[in-house]
């Protein structure tokens, strides 16, 4: 028996600018993609993750408050905890590189939608490292 490919199914979003979020939920829910949020803040994330099953997380880090521990703490515990794979989203280049480990996939912006659904097929299958 041959098996499809893993496809995320449902993906959490975690961005505070909203002409941004609503470009990025019309686009993943134009590509077929449940959505939960746009959130703005880590604890609104984690409560979305709590009460949701997802797939994945994409979350924009630069905006997500140092008081919640930033972008990069809350993926990693959507990540741990959820074990959601996570694409993370900065204007910052350098921020990218170090970032690199702690992310299923970076986007340096600005990325086209093309760009952010290529990294949201692209996410690893559960169970599996990549």
């Amino acid at each position: 028996m041959i098996s499809e490919p893993w496809t995320p199914k449902t993906v959490l979003l975690v961005e505070s600018d909203p002409d941004v979020a609503d470009a990025l939920l019309e686009g993943l829910t134009d590509a077929g993609y449940g959505v939960v949020g746009p959130y703005r803040t880590a604890a609104a994330a984690e409560a979305g993750a709590a009460l949701h099953l997802l797939d994945a997380a994409v979350i924009d880090v630069d905006h997500v408050a140092p008081s919640e521990g930033g972008g990069a703490a809350l993926a990693e515990r959507l990540a741990q905890r959820w074990r959601l794979r996570v694409i993370l989203l900065t204007h910052d280049p350098d921020r990218a590189r170090g970032l690199a480990a702690r992310a299923a996939g970076i986007l340096v912006k600005p990325f086209s939608m093309l760009q952010l659904l290529d990294a949201v097929r692209r996410l690893p299958a559960p169970g599996t490292k990549g």
